[in-house]
């Protein structure tokens, strides 16, 4: 009897958060609906700012063959930045921060990320060459280009350029 007591207790403890899970069909990026599987009928190696356009076939067949080549470039430039940004997070938490070293990783990355933006402005330039004048019409018209780099984590504020508090003044 003196053991059932506890574990009564413990459930009627464990209930509440048991009762506001999360239930695990549920997609993980609410905000995203092309995250989820299935979404979009345009295949791998497309850029999602294409998503919602009706690209022919022979439009998708160019935009791929404008894309492949670049992956392992990519996937290369990804593996970098990674390295870069942990060797300078391993030097900005160290005991002595060495200014000289933080500067050179910090040229390094960017210059990765400086050829990285030229490149995708180049091949947008491409892509926005293939597309018919009413798909670049439907692309000028959608929403406005925001870097993701800034809004990670603030998806609340997706659809605003400032946050909420500021829009009261």
């Amino acid at each position: 009897m003196k053991i059932y007591n506890p574990l009564l207790a413990l459930a009627f403890v464990a209930m509440p958060f048991v009762s506001h899970a999360e239930p695990m069909d549920k997609p993980h990026c609410d905000h995203s609906p092309a995250m989820q599987f299935g979404a979009g009928k345009l295949h791998e190696g497309m850029p999602p700012y294409l998503a919602g356009l009706d690209l022919s076939d022979a439009q998708q067949d160019k935009v791929f063959a404008l894309m492949y080549p670049l992956m392992p470039q990519m996937r290369e430039h990804g593996k970098q930045r990674h390295q870069l940004m942990n060797e300078l997070h391993k030097l900005s938490s160290a005991e002595v921060f060495d200014e000289a070293k933080a500067k050179q990783i910090s040229d390094k990355l960017a210059g990765l990320e400086k050829d990285a933006m030229f490149k995708r402005a180049q091949i947008d330039s491409q892509i926005f060459a293939i597309l018919t004048l009413e798909q670049r019409k439907q692309l000028l018209e959608k929403k406005p280009f925001q870097p993701v780099a800034f809004h990670r984590g603030a998806s609340q504020y997706h659809t605003q350029n400032v946050r909420p508090e500021m829009n009261d003044m």
